[in-house]
């Protein structure tokens, strides 16, 4: 007799499991609810999604109203961290659906636009050899991508 559990069940069991004070959100992003109280919120290699349609839906703006959920649902001090693919300068986010990919000052710009401070950049995930013009997923450089991290505060007054 097998019991077979979902790769996203095992993850939420031990996550709940190991830090019982961790949420695991697995809503489809338009029906997230937000808890009263967040501290921190990590999105890794995701915040691109917000602008694939077979995704968030074809007529359904993804990115406003989940950056405002976050500004609501964190507390003063909150913060969230973005590690995503990076595009070329000047890219913005028309990348994110083919090659899922998104410029950095573009989610920067989203982020502060959005009431944000921006309190750090990491640069350890960088890779200048990475082929901007291919996928993420293309083997040649799946894992080695140039990935931005970003750390995002809710100001506390």
């Amino acid at each position: 007799f097998f019991l077979r559990i979902s790769e996203e069940e095992r993850l939420e069991r031990n996550l709940a499991a190991s830090h019982p004070q961790v949420s695991f959100m697995t809503e489809e992003i338009q029906d997230l609810q937000w808890p009263a109280s967040v501290d921190r919120v990590v999105m890794t290699t995701v915040f691109h999604d917000l602008y694939v349609p077979r995704i968030v839906g074809e007529n359904y703006d993804a990115v406003g109203p989940v950056l405002n959920g976050i500004f609501d649902a964190l507390r003063p001090g909150g913060q969230v961290l973005i590690i995503d693919h990076a595009a070329p300068d000047g890219a913005g986010a028309q990348f994110a659906a083919d090659l899922h990919r998104i410029e950095e000052a573009h989610v920067e710009a989203l982020f502060t636009d959005a009431g944000f401070s921006l309190v750090g950049k990491m640069d350890f995930l960088r890779s200048r050899k990475d082929d901007y013009s291919v996928s993420v997923f293309n083997k040649k450089i799946r894992g080695r991508t140039d990935r931005f991290i970003h750390l995002y505060e809710k100001p506390t007054d």
